[in-house]
């Protein structure tokens, strides 16, 4: 009995450290998985949280870098996000689940990035260098109309800086004839520095003064002319009223001429009306 009671003392003692053993390899193998479920979790909320900055990233390197229309980068963009998407699910099943074979087709997936992003440079080199030359050749030809533009400024400046000299010595010459002007009116100009307008009205005033007095003649003139012309109009009404005045010879009865023996001649009835019309007025 005692026999067989060391040989189970014995077995325990051989079999106890190969239990614990594979119990501490058993806990550690489960916190391993654990924790890489975990990570696994965590680089899945990644990928999706960050999927929309990189799917702007791509569209902006497509756009700016490779010059592809929006609607173009818009396509070409979903579709590089989707094999990045095709990508990470392969990788994370794989290592959860231990396939070894689709760890190992990895790097074909890894080709299908690649190769949207291969193809892409192969067709928008050329594009992207024909728009850096246009940028360039636009930017040449804006640099010289800047210049020609500068060039017509300062033109201008010196052509206004010219008429600016004429326009005083020309004001300083009408200053001078006006005072001259003026001084043969008997007026002082205080100013000499008037405008071209000032002068003007200036002159008006002084004209205007002088033709004052003589604007005052033309009435009595007129008033003469129409004495003159009541004078003569007088003088032919009286004509006509002398010449319509009845004459003796009308009164004269037809039968004491065509009677009397001794009838007058013409010249001497003529004769004798011109002595009554003589001696009526009186």
């Amino acid at each position: 009995m005692n026999d067989a009671l060391f040989s189970w003392i014995l077995m325990v003692e051989i079999i106890l450290p190969f239990l614990a053993l594979a119990i501490i390899l058993l806990v550690v193998l489960m916190r391993s998985k654990s924790r890489l479920k975990d990570a696994m979790r965590e680089l899945i909320l990644n990928v999706k949280e960050n999927e929309a900055v990189n799917k702007e990233a791509i569209q902006r390197f497509l756009h700016e870098k490779l010059g592809y229309a929006d609607s173009d980068v818009d396509k070409l963009s979903a579709e590089i996000i989707k094999e990045r998407k095709f990508f990470f699910r392969t990788f994370v099943s794989s290592l959860l689940n231990k396939d070894i074979e689709n760890l190992a087709l990895l790097d074909e997936e890894l080709s299908r990035i690649t190769e949207r992003y291969h193809n892409l440079a192969a067709g928008a080199v050329a594009p992207a260098e024909a728009t850096v030359d246009d940028d360039a050749g636009e930017s040449s030809l804006l640099q010289s109309d800047l210049e020609a533009k500068l060039a017509e400024i300062e033109e201008l400046k010196e052509k206004n800086k010219s008429l600016k000299q004429e326009v005083h010595v020309t004001l300083t010459t009408l200053n001078n004839i006006f005072a001259e002007y003026s001084s043969m009116f008997g007026e002082e100009v205080v100013k000499k520095d008037m405008s071209v307008e000032q002068i003007l009205t200036a002159m008006e005033s002084f004209s205007g003064e002088k033709s004052a007095p003589s604007s005052s003649e033309p009435p009595a003139e007129s008033s003469q002319a129409q004495v003159e012309t009541e004078t003569v109009d007088d003088l032919e009404l009286e004509e006509n009223a002398a010449d319509n005045a009845p004459s003796p010879l009308d009164d004269m009865p037809l039968e004491d001429i065509s009677a009397d023996s001794d009838e007058p001649s013409w010249d001497d009835a003529f004769a004798e009306s011109g002595d009554e019309m003589e001696s009526k007025p009186e």
